[in-house]
């Protein structure tokens, strides 16, 4: 079986708004900033697979300089720092030694050995370690790149290392499962990106073929088993058609 390492880079409390949408969804956004009631601490999660065509990473999570001082790690971003500072609206908790090229080093992979890091969105609790993989090539949702180069998905592009620049890629490999498209990251085809928009405009997830088992990695599409399964939907969603159509396949 192909290795899988699931990693927890740190926790985050965040509004019980943001996690679960209740009341009516045109403010919700009011309903996350100025709500006063904070999740339990959540896991910042990424994904470590060591497949035999090179190592995946898919997100990367935060860096500890986030917990810090948040304000300031944020400041190049009006739009954060003024959620922040006014509103509260994350509360980071990430040791150094819980950084993700820390805990790869413990599993004996190095960061620069890393082939691939996906990307499932661009929130920054999601890409904020994308520097510490010097080697590695990105992937990510073409409309997900450039809505973010545009500011307008709630991505912090100011954060990002100089001169970075992802693969951006489109689902051109054809039906698989339930999704009409989707993209083959491997020569092996057991490695493929699907579309499941929703909680961004153009978020992916990931799906790893192992033998009779496959492998799911959602992202920000659900942050629970039990909110999938009972299909509820998260109140940090930009496009709610499309995340019940996701959350349904």
């Amino acid at each position: 079986m192909i290795p899988i390492h699931y990693i927890s880079t740190g926790t985050m409390r965040v509004k019980e708004a943001h996690r679960t949408l209740k009341g009516w969804r045109h403010i919700r956004f009011l309903r996350i900033m100025y709500g006063r009631k904070m999740t339990a601490p959540l896991p910042i999660g990424c994904y470590v697979i060591e497949h035999p065509e090179g190592v995946i990473v898919f997100d990367t999570g935060e860096l500890a300089a986030a917990a810090q001082d948040t304000l300031q790690y944020y400041a190049c971003s009006h739009t954060l720092s003024w959620l922040i500072a006014s509103h509260n609206i994350l509360k980071y908790d990430i040791a150094p030694e819980q950084q993700l090229d820390q805990q790869l080093l413990k599993l004996g992979i190095h960061p620069a050995d890393v082939r691939w890091v996906v990307l499932s969105h661009l929130h920054v609790d999601h890409c904020g370690g994308i520097g510490l993989f010097p080697n590695a090539e990105f992937i990510v949702n073409v409309d997900e790149y450039r809505n973010a180069l545009n500011g307008i998905n709630g991505a912090a592009p100011c954060l990002w290392p100089q001169g970075w620049r992802p693969t951006p890629i489109r689902y051109q490999h054809g039906d698989f499962g339930a999704w009409g498209e989707s993209y083959r990251l491997t020569e092996a085809g057991d490695v493929v990106l699907v579309p499941t928009p929703g909680h961004t405009a153009a978020h992916q997830s990931m799906i790893l073929r192992d033998g009779d088992l496959s492998f799911f990695f959602a992202g920000d599409l659900t942050f629970d088993e039990d909110q999938l399964q009972r299909k509820t939907l998260a109140g940090i969603i930009e496009k709610f058609e499309p995340a019940r159509r996701s959350i349904d396949k």
